[in-house]
């Protein structure tokens, strides 16, 4: 239980790091649902995932 709260807490971190710096980089990803479920269940490799995905689509 210690290491998903710690990747879902590391998942979410790198989310609001990507929101965070969207201004200067001109990419960030929208706090819905879809997201938020993603970083919780996924993590970090989750939130990269989404960037490449929203890269091609």
């Amino acid at each position: 239980m210690g290491t998903a709260a710690m990747s879902a807490a590391m998942g979410f971190a790198a989310l609001g790091a990507v929101n965070l710096t969207g201004l200067a980089t001109g990419v960030a990803l929208p706090l819905n649902l879809f997201t938020v479920l993603v970083t919780l269940m996924l993590g970090m490799p989750g939130v990269v995932s989404m960037l490449v995905l929203q890269l091609f689509w």
